[in-house]
């Protein structure tokens, strides 16, 4: 996967984060990217759900999709839940 960079573009902070968003509602990565990166979990969370709010029309995961992620990482980092 190359999550359309390039070897000349410097990741940015977007890219990253659109990257690890992808990354989340993936059941079989969901806990390890949750673990990775829970120093930022509830940051990368926040742009995450609020993407979906603002953008619902958009194609992508489905509801389910990201339901079912957001619940496994409640276990992992309960101050999701706020």
């Amino acid at each position: 996967m190359t999550f359309g960079l390039t070897v000349q573009d410097p990741p940015s902070i977007r890219h990253i984060l659109d990257a690890l968003q992808g990354l989340l509602i993936r059941p079989s990565l969901t806990l390890g990217i949750g673990s990775c990166f829970r120093p930022v979990l509830l940051s990368l969370v926040s742009a995450f759900v609020d993407a979906r709010l603002s953008d619902a029309t958009r194609s992508g995961p489905s509801h389910a999709a990201v339901s079912v992620a957001l619940i496994s990482l409640l276990d992992l980092a309960p101050q999701l839940e706020r």
